[in-house]
């Protein structure tokens, strides 16, 4: 169900004596494999599974098919003991969250209870892979970007799980023209290692040819180990989670290169001058706070209470510089309010004024309703 091209691209990724392939389809991904020692195949639809069985007879391939749900089916005995896992999810299945058991081993490196099923492929592939061991999973670019990811995508790369995201464009899936990234991941944790983002687009565009899927492994081969700087970047994983975990390469193209590296005594002081002035904020807000706390002790509320909205006693519209050009050089909102202030004296409470300072000449259409407010 995966062009043949496709499956060479990923296995030549990935080499190793024990291989899993999830969600297998027709096998078009281990079937390039085929001096693996030990081939395990999870395909959920049984028609697959009974055509895929009569490819490996033909084919002289020995493998072990099973007729199973790859996400829903939980296998113990394989947890950590693959060198290789390979998934091509179909891009429609990727439509609603997953509801993670607690007591599956598989989910227990996240901490979430639900989970996008990209994400789940990924868990999935890590907990069936050994420490030195290495899976490719094919998944939809959008997922690369999609927020609902972000969370996981910064797990990822932080602990140092990703080594490559590899964009290949949009002729691989088979169920529809959704453009598909391969995802390169370790079993061994390598939170700052190099992080490759490819952009291998074009390779959609060839025939699905003997020579030209040649071609297409040997064009990805040829990116990852010249590295030309207009087609990869390369990152360490800590800048990577600082942008956010964008893997998506046009995404990330735009914003590598805000990337400052800076050395890490630079970066220690940055630090200590942004607190120092946090701190420095942090005590002129304390002191703003107490003074507002000891003014606010001489409001008084009620139904006689000093706070008056402006509404309340004229109509709003004389309170515009349109309107008259007595006014400020600012227009009073609808629900500002007027507030008389008071200081405290020898004598108590006493009020700084009886009523608003109209400082217009007389005649200002505003000044009867205000000189009446006390």
């Amino acid at each position: 169900t995966s062009p043949d091209r496709l499956g060479a691209i990923m296995t030549s990724l990935a080499k190793g004596s024990s291989l899993l392939e999830l969600c297998a389809g027709l096998g078009s991904s281990f079937r390039h494999l085929t001096t693996a020692k030990q081939i395990v195949a999870q395909e959920i639809d049984p028609v697959a599974v009974a055509i895929l069985t009569v490819l490996l007879e033909i084919e002289g391939i020995a493998a072990q098919v099973h007729s199973e749900d790859s996400i829903a089916t939980l296998r113990r005995d394989w947890l950590g003991s693959f060198d290789v896992v390979l998934a091509v999810p179909p891009s429609r299945a990727q439509s609603q969250e997953n509801e993670l058991s607690t007591n599956d081993p598989r989910w227990l490196r996240y901490e979430s209870g639900r989970i996008r099923p990209e994400d789940s492929w990924i868990l999935n592939a890590l907990s069936y892979l050994n420490q030195a061991g290495t899976a490719v999973i094919a998944l939809p670019t959008s997922w690369m970007t999609a927020s609902g990811s972000a969370r996981f995508r910064k797990w990822l790369v932080g602990l140092g799980h990703l080594r490559a995201a590899i964009s290949l464009g949009s002729g691989f899936y088979t169920d529809n023209r959704v453009e598909m990234t391969v995802l390169v991941l370790s079993g061994t944790l390598q939170p700052n290692g190099p992080v490759l983002i490819v952009n291998a687009r074009d390779l959609a565009d060839r025939a699905d040819t003997s020579r030209q899927e040649g071609s297409s492994v040997t064009a990805v081969s040829s990116l990852l180990r010249a590295k030309p700087k207009e087609r990869v970047i390369e990152l360490p994983a800590s800048e990577l989670v600082g942008l956010g975990s964008l893997l998506e390469f046009f995404a990330l193209k735009a914003l590598v290169a805000d990337v400052a590296h800076s050395r890490p005594d630079e970066t220690l002081e940055q630090v200590i001058a942004q607190l120092e002035e946090l701190v420095n904020g942090h005590q002129e807000m304390i002191k703003e706070i107490k003074e507002f706390a000891k003014f606010s002790k001489t409001l008084s509320f009620g139904k006689s209470h000093s706070l008056v909205r402006l509404a309340d006693v004229a109509k709003i519209e004389i309170f515009s510089k349109n309107a008259d050009p007595k006014w400020p050089n600012f227009d009073i909102e609808r629900d500002d309010i007027i507030l008389p202030l008071v200081a405290e004296s020898r004598q108590g409470l006493q009020p700084w004024f009886n009523s608003p300072t109209i400082p217009y000449e007389s005649g200002w259409s505003g000044s009867t309703n205000l000189a009446n407010v006390s």
